[in-house]
């Protein structure tokens, strides 16, 4: 990768989308403050805000591109990244980013030196990025966050942030599966060859595949391998408005976007915000560990090594496997009539709803799991080629049907279901 000279002073362009956001100006100061060549920083800004907000204070410094519209009027993230990335002029490096971040001092230069640690001529680096107090901002966290695989929403892969052990952690870029939307950096061609998808509204949605068609157009992703910034999430901020917030019937463009998604990754095309033309979905999928079709992830990838995946047979997605599942219910959540049931039938399902597992437990096995208020868990062992994706416990009694469910990985009042990766083949 070919950057220019010390003296000269390499570009970035920053791409950040604010909703009516107090923390836009704190952001760019702190960035500004913390950047090697503050000269050298591009903004451009999609700001959906309030009639009643102030002005911005940038207005006539040469660095800022705005483009303003009354947040009433704004179509969601995947509009917003879109607009900014369309502000791009043509700077050596592209960062996007959200509209609450601080960053680590040299943070410019610490991600032009890991870019060209990489080795590659097209990298991203991207992470999910460790979130910053509200009571002392300015203090970045040291943790190193990455980007572990989650579990499946329908045919899509969620990400979710991990720490990489101190004893894991090298002097090098680490290989990353996915991207992460609010810290996405690489060259300035990114805007040209992954330009944002403005019909994606579902949060998460842009980032699967974003990182697909990133990938099959050559670029190659990674982890940064120190700090480089910390981020505000929404539940910390009592401050923050959201769209979701204020428009009530964002689920509306939440649901077509999230068949969108599905369906680019399970027919994907080569037309516009679809896959590059230097490598194919299925190196992707091959790289990652995945299968967008039959919503399964490898072992390797359950237990976020790093990518690439080890070589694995085609027809992996649809062999069977042994599964080891330990569900972990809450009482103190159950309805009323629950914990009297002559029995409890436990079924797993799979991301699109298909029938994984069924067992029932008798009045005996029930009593066992409810003695003294405790709840040991329950072990549940079998063979499938569907991966477990979603967890139910129905009441079996007279009278309206009571049952508690979740999401496997995922807690809840209820309980928790997560697959044991120590049993598995």
């Amino acid at each position: 990768m070919k950057t220019r000279s010390r003296s000269d002073g390499p570009t970035i362009f920053l791409a950040v989308p604010a909703y009516r956001d107090p923390d836009l100006v704190p952001t760019v100061e702190n960035c500004i403050a913390n950047a090697v060549r503050p000269g050298a920083l591009r903004f451009g800004i999609c700001w959906q805000r309030d009639p009643s907000d102030p002005m911005l204070p940038f207005a006539g410094d040469r660095r800022f591109r705005f483009l303003e519209y009354d947040w009433h009027e704004s179509k969601g993230i995947g509009w917003a990244r879109a607009e900014c990335m369309s502000l791009f002029g043509g700077e050596d490096f592209y960062l996007q980013l959200d509209s609450h971040h601080r960053f680590v001092p040299e943070w410019d230069e610490k991600l032009i030196r890991c870019a060209e640690l990489t080795g590659s001529s097209k990298p991203v680096l991207t992470s999910f990025a460790m979130p910053f107090s509200a009571r002392d901002p300015d203090v970045v966290p040291t943790e190193l966050p990455t980007m572990n695989f989650g579990r499946w929403d329908g045919n899509m892969p969620l990400f979710r942030p991990g720490i990489i052990a101190a004893s894991k952690r090298l002097a090098r870029p680490i290989r990353a599966r996915s991207i992460s939307a609010h810290f996405c950096f690489s060259i300035g061609d990114f805007v040209r060859d992954v330009p944002c998808d403005p019909e994606l509204f579902y949060y998460g949605a842009d980032e699967i595949t974003v990182a697909v068609r990133a990938f099959t157009s050559g670029y190659d992703l990674f982890h940064p391998p120190e700090p480089i910034l910390s981020h505000a999430y929404a539940g910390a901020r009592a401050d923050r408005n959201t769209y979701w917030g204020d428009h009530a019937d964002w689920w509306k463009q939440s649901n077509p976007s999230k068949a969108r998604v599905a369906e680019f990754l399970t027919n994907p095309h080569t037309e516009q915000f679809g896959c590059g033309t230097e490598r194919t979905m299925a190196d992707y999928e091959a790289y990652a560990g995945l299968s967008f079709r039959h919503c399964r992830a490898q072992n390797y990838t359950h237990m976020n090594e790093e990518p690439p995946n080890p070589s694995s047979a085609p027809d992996w997605p649809e062999e069977p496997q042994d599964w080891s599942v330990r569900l972990t219910l809450k009482p103190s959540g159950f309805p009323s009539g629950f914990v009297e049931a002559d029995s409890w039938t436990v079924r797993l399902s799979d991301a699109l709803g298909g029938r994984v597992y069924n067992e029932t437990l008798d009045r005996s096995e029930v009593s066992r799991l409810l003695v003294d208020g405790a709840s040991p868990p329950i072990e549940l062992r079998f063979e499938s080629s569907r991966e477990p994706a979603a967890w139910s416990v129905h009441a079996d009694r007279e009278g309206p049907e009571l049952s508690v469910r979740g999401l496997v990985g995922r807690s809840t009042d209820h309980g928790q279901a997560v697959i044991d990766m120590v049993s598995m083949t």
